[in-house]
């Protein structure tokens, strides 16, 4: 009879053993999940819960309906993106926005209400390479966990990065069926997606979803101010996989609006990527040209020129139009002054053709002044010949077909003077 219970406190000792080494790992999953684990085989920080959740792209629930027209917008291709701007919008004011202190600098646009309040603003970002992040985790780096991740599409581990839910829901040591429910090397690899997520994403992360219309990836992060209300705006990270570069925006945007919104959602629905190179300009050039003069020295000939420029970013003869044609327009100056700013740090002028705005730096001021010095010089030059030209005309009717002629084979077009492209 001792014998008997003894084997069967033996065995019950062994099937306990037995049934806390299959539970462990699970208990060491969670452990990591709520404070992080630092051993030889795995070094990783939780510092937010927020990092472990992921779920599909949710939009605002906004009381009330706002509609508006298509014509109000038009898709521009800027830097890498398709992105849709309101041209002829009744309500925002589109405004260049540019960070010269990053490399490559940051090209955005900010949109204000008639009072020049924000509302929504648009920044591009530092491309990112989608690599598979295994790193000097020995963890990951085990034949079989490793061949287990390596075995996944990589669609699917990007979708997982954004989507995924890795909590335990309902974990506890005393129910068996989570064996059942989660294999090992699956919570290895949620290890591995949580380890991504920290190399991929900014610090204090509110939200991460996945935007499946689009394929993009969304994360939100705090709204960093100093005012006492600390959601009066959204900010969001998307992300865009393409031939296995990542491409990222940046979205701020007015909360519990309706206006700001409906651009959300459209920003969001008609964006894509779409591959720059310079020829690019010249396309969008083009159809700046093709617009009235009216347009021209108004934010709807500016955001052409801005998107132009953002496919040839060297190239400061765009700069130096916007700001021509915008002086020439009435009551832009909320357009100039990022202009002005970006121009000085990054060329030494502003560029302005007004005396009481410009600065530049003394190398600038001499080579405007050398130029405008050579410019004097052609000018009188060119009006010598044409003296000498009209004096040898035998009659009025012979000099008018003479300088109709000239102005043909010149064009015939005095905005050909401001072709930025020819220079």
């Amino acid at each position: 009879m001792r014998i008997l219970i003894s084997l069967i406190l033996v065995g019950l000792v062994l099937i306990t053993s037995v049934y806390l080494l299959a539970m462990a790992p699970f208990h060491f999953y969670g452990l990591t999940l709520e404070e992080g684990v630092d051993s030889s085989y795995l070094k990783l920080e939780v510092d937010s819960e927020n990092m472990i959740k992921g779920g599909s792209y949710e939009w605002d629930r906004v009381d009330g309906v706002f509609s508006e027209e298509q014509k109000n917008w038009k898709l521009f291709h800027f830097q890498k993106f398709e992105i849709p701007m309101p041209v002829h919008h009744p309500y925002f004011l589109v405004v260049p926005d540019l960070k010269v202190n990053y490399d490559p600098p940051r090209l955005g646009v900010k949109m204000l209400d008639s009072i020049k309040s924000l509302r929504a603003s648009i920044h591009t970002m530092k491309d990112i390479d989608f690599i598979l992040n295994f790193g000097s985790h020995k963890i990951f780096n085990l034949p079989a966990f490793k061949n287990y991740i390596l075995k996944k599409d990589l669609q699917e581990i990007w979708k997982d990065i954004f989507n995924k839910d890795l909590t335990l829901e309902g974990f506890s040591i005393l129910d068996p069926s989570i064996i059942s429910g989660a294999s090992y090397k699956e919570l290895v690899y949620n290890l591995f997606i949580l380890n991504m997520r920290k190399v991929l994403f900014p610090e204090k992360v509110q939200k991460i979803s996945y935007f499946g219309p689009k394929n993009f990836g969304i994360v939100e992060v705090e709204f960093e101010t100093d005012s006492i209300i600390k959601d009066n705006y959204r900010v969001e990270y998307i992300y865009i996989l393409e031939d296995g570069i990542i491409h990222r925006l940046k979205l701020k945007t007015k909360s519990f609006d309706l206006v700001t919104e409906a651009l959300r959602k459209r920003v969001l629905m008609q964006l894509k990527y779409k591959a720059s190179a310079i020829e690019d300009s010249i396309q969008i050039y083009n159809e700046y040209k093709k617009l009235n003069y009216e347009q021209r020295i108004d934010q709807e000939g500016m955001i052409y020129l801005f998107a132009a420029w953002t496919h040839n970013i060297d190239n400061e003869s765009f700069l130096r139009e916007m700001i021509k044609f915008l002086e020439r327009g009435i009551n832009n100056n909320v357009h100039l002054q990022p202009l002005y700013e970006f121009a000085y740090k990054k060329y030494g002028s502003n560029y302005s053709g007004e005396d009481k705005n410009r600065k530049e730096t003394a190398q600038k001021r001499l080579e405007r002044k050398t130029k405008e010095e050579l410019d004097k010089e052609i000018e009188t030059e060119r009006k010598r010949n044409v003296d000498n030209i009209e004096g040898s005309f035998n009659s009025d009717e012979d000099k008018i077909k003479f300088f109709l002629q000239k102005a043909k084979d010149d064009g015939g077009n005095i905005d050909d003077k401001d072709n930025i492209l020819r220079e």
